[in-house]
Order: C-alpha cells, then structure tokens, then sequence
C-alpha cells in the first residue's frame, strides 16, 4: 500500500467534506480526501433531495384535493406513482452529477476510495 502524507486528511466526502476540503485546499496542497463508498453524497443520493422530491410531489397532490376550497375545481386526480418515481430518480442523478463534476475537478492526488 502506498504511503501519503498530507496535512489535513478528510474522512468522507459528503457535503460537510466537501466543505472542509474547500477550505482546506485555500491553505495547502496536500490533502486527502478519504471516501468509503460512492461518491455523490448520501443526501444526493437517498437522503434530503429524493425525500423532498416525494414530499414536492405529495404536497402537489395535496394542493389539487384542496383547490376546491378556492373555488378551483380540478377532476380527475390520479397519482402515477411510475411517473413520481421516475422524476425522483431522474433529478437525483442530476444532483449527484453536480456532485462528481466536482469531484472529478479536484486532483486525483487528492481523492482516496476504498
């Protein structure tokens, strides 16, 4: 196993990662940025962002049911739980696109996974 020296090693790559290798990288060069898993975050991945997409998408359907009490009477409300999951998944993998552009802008000397 190859042997690093860095000044400041951090343990994980999540988004408080991320911020620390920001800030770290404003005062050295030598930094390692240790990830365990896949990179993307967890709140990219299975945390806040899907959460609140299905939250987005039940409070959509929420506002639908209580338009009557607008005067807004919409008919024939249907959830296509195929066409939520679908929009879920699919801006997902666009936040955690943003999450590897990142990561593939930073050194490889500074990446460490495994």
């Amino acid at each position: 196993m190859e042997k690093r020296y860095v000044d400041v090693a951090i343990i994980g790559a999540g988004t408080a990662g991320m911020t620390a290798y920001g800030a770290a990288r404003k005062e050295t060069d030598r930094i390692a940025l240790i990830e365990g898993g896949a990179y993307g975050t967890t709140c990219a991945r299975v945390g806040c962002m899907p959460s609140k997409l299905l939250i987005a998408a039940a409070d959509a359907a929420e506002a639908v049911r209580e338009a009557s009490g607008f005067g807004v009477h919409p008919t024939g409300l249907r959830i296509d739980d195929r066409a939520v999951m679908a929009r879920v998944r699919s801006e997902r993998d666009r936040f955690v696109g943003f999450v590897l552009e990142t990561i593939e802008e930073m050194p490889e000397e500074h990446r460490l996974r495994g």
